[in-house]
């Protein structure tokens, strides 16, 4: 490769020689024009020429002994590098609790744009439950279930019904009347807690209630129940009575305080289109100005 290189070196002095033996050959005859531009173009190409020539002859020699000289290197690099990661590693994880340890004051941090907003809008007001009344009507024999509307109730439901077999309001225990006023539950018996006759549900009513025990009414245990053997009996003693099927599905709408309205035979319920005034439901419609709006 050396007596190439030589040779091409010999070959580009030659040429430039030539160039200049003709440059002075022409001056010889002619008036000197300055510097021919052919010669310039000859002399920087072949300077360019051979400096690259250069250049490729070096790298072909270095490569060799680049090779190997990088082969022993890189078990050594690897061990440098596996050292400078781990080392990296534990200086963040050293970073990481530092910062974690810092506290910054709560009013210097900006909340969250999502949490800013929220903290800006007005609670949300969640829909109130349902309000159901129960209110039985000694004149059609039914208990109806009433739903609560802005300003009236809405006849949802109705059973049919038997009550005490001595028409009129209750007075003494053991009259077979059924009471007639505004109570609420304040119980719920269940199957396992019930004697048979029943059924397999109860609601227990504060019969007496304040305005019962000023009257001096006496008596107790009126409750809404079913009978234990499937269908409803002809009367009672003075309870509310349903079939047992149905007293499993008023279940659905009755809990402790439901409101309880019973109508006597003279003053029945009175229902439009389904719907029953606010007026009719509520002490002061049953006992006037006669209590205070809690009645026990």
């Amino acid at each position: 490769m050396t007596q190439s290189f030589d040779r091409l070196v010999f070959v580009i002095k030659t040429r430039v020689r030539i160039a200049l033996a003709n440059r002075d050959v022409e001056n010889a005859f002619t008036q000197p024009q300055g510097i021919d531009k052919r010669i310039v173009v000859s002399v920087a190409f072949a300077l360019l020429f051979l400096t690259l020539a250069g250049v490729a002859f070096n790298k072909s020699f270095l490569i060799g002994e680049s090779t190997a000289s990088l082969s022993s290197s890189i078990p050594v690099v690897e061990d440098t590098v596996k050292q400078g990661a781990s080392a990296t590693v534990s200086s963040e994880a050293e970073s990481l609790s530092a910062l974690e340890a810092i506290t910054v004051p709560s009013e210097l941090v900006k909340p969250e744009p999502e949490k800013e907003l929220e903290r800006m809008l007005p609670p949300i007001r969640q829909p109130l439950p349902e309000a159901y009344v129960i209110a039985v009507d000694k004149s059609s024999q039914k208990l109806l279930v009433l739903r609560e509307r802005h300003d009236y109730f809405e006849v949802v439901e109705e059973y049919v019904v038997s009550l005490g077999s001595i028409m009129g309001t209750k007075e003494l225990e053991g009259d077979m009347k059924t009471p007639e006023g505004f109570y609420k539950v304040t119980k719920i018996k269940h199957d396992d807690e019930l004697p048979n006759i029943y059924g397999p549900q109860a609601f227990v009513l504060n019969y007496p209630n304040r305005h019962d025990r000023k009257k001096r009414r006496t008596g107790g245990g009126i409750w809404i129940h079913g009978t234990g053997i499937g269908e409803r009996t002809p009367d009672t003693r003075g309870c509310v009575e349903l079939s047992d099927k149905n007293i499993v599905a008023l279940g659905q709408w009755v809990k402790i305080d439901t409101a309880i309205a019973i109508f006597s035979a003279s003053q029945p319920l009175p229902v439009i289109n389904g719907k029953v005034e606010k007026q009719y439901i509520g002490e002061r419609f049953f006992y006037g100005d006669a209590l205070s709006p809690s009645s026990g």
